[in-house]
């Protein structure tokens, strides 16, 4: 889908394989249903989990909107999930637009679970190598506009509206957390290292009740398995990996209801 003047934001970009990020966000929402089992030990942490988790699959891969590809090469979109989670957490924790997401989606959260979603979304590639990669990304030249904001607000509408029930205000919410014409990388990497080292010790380190630790634990496997299940039709004859079976033996576990399975 073309949006903002010719710009597609694209989830994967290797020619003669692509996916547009409208197909791996549809695909990812649609791995866990209410009554899966994973949501199921979710809930039993709070009422939110779900939602919780719909909304940083939505937003998983929003960082994806930085990168412009060149034809026929193949884009990295190194450090994405950076990008990602400082919008998650602008969204949901930032003084001028913390709440309006979570009035909208109609679920109650505190920071601590904020917290624990902001991580997971951090996390969901490389949990064992985020310093080095939050190094490595403080040296990117692109700056996050507000037509490439714009761009994946389009691009995600329609999941969005069907699965999460965010429609027309989503583009909206996006520009407010924006908060400006442009943002400079500097100012990503700045905002995400604190984040990241207060959410680390709120979350993990320093929390008196397990069930946090557990939250973002399910939070960070559901969408780690989640966007592995919608990237998979990529390249159809690759051969599967170890990680890869292990993925697919989690979700023959968690992603099904017992009424479907």
């Amino acid at each position: 889908m073309l949006v903002n003047k010719g710009y597609t934001v694209y989830a994967y970009y290797n020619p003669p394989y692509v996916q547009t990020m409208e197909e791996h966000v549809e695909l990812a929402l649609q791995v866990f249903s209410e009554e899966a089992p994973l949501v199921r030990l979710g809930r039993s942490i709070t009422s939110a989990f779900h939602k919780l988790l719909g909304l940083g699959l939505l937003l998983h891969d929003f960082g994806k909107a930085l990168f412009e590809p060149s034809r026929g090469k193949e884009l990295s979109f190194t450090g994405h999930e950076i990008v990602s989670g400082w919008m998650t957490y602008r969204l949901l924790e930032s003084f001028e637009v913390g709440g309006k997401i979570q009035r909208k989606l109609g679920m109650s959260t505190g920071p601590l679970e904020n917290g624990a979603l902001v991580l997971a979304v951090l996390l969901h590639h490389h949990p064992m190598d985020f310093t080095s990669r939050l190094e490595n990304f403080r040296r990117l030249k692109p700056k996050l506009t507000r037509d490439r904001v714009k761009a994946f607000a389009q691009s995600v509408a329609g999941p969005a509206t069907k699965h999460l029930g965010l429609s027309a205000e989503l583009e909206e919410l996006f520009l407010e957390a924006l908060g400006a014409e442009e943002i400079e990388i500097a100012k990503i990497y700045s905002t995400t290292k604190e984040v990241y080292e207060n959410q680390w010790r709120k979350v993990w380190l320093f929390v008196k009740s397990p069930a946090i630790r557990r939250l973002f634990l399910l939070l960070l496997q559901g969408i780690v398995a989640a966007d592995y299940r919608a990237s998979r039709t990529r390249k159809s004859s690759t051969p599967q990996s170890r990680f890869a079976r292990a993925v697919e033996i989690f979700l023959g576990h968690y992603s099904h209801s017992e009424r479907a399975s």
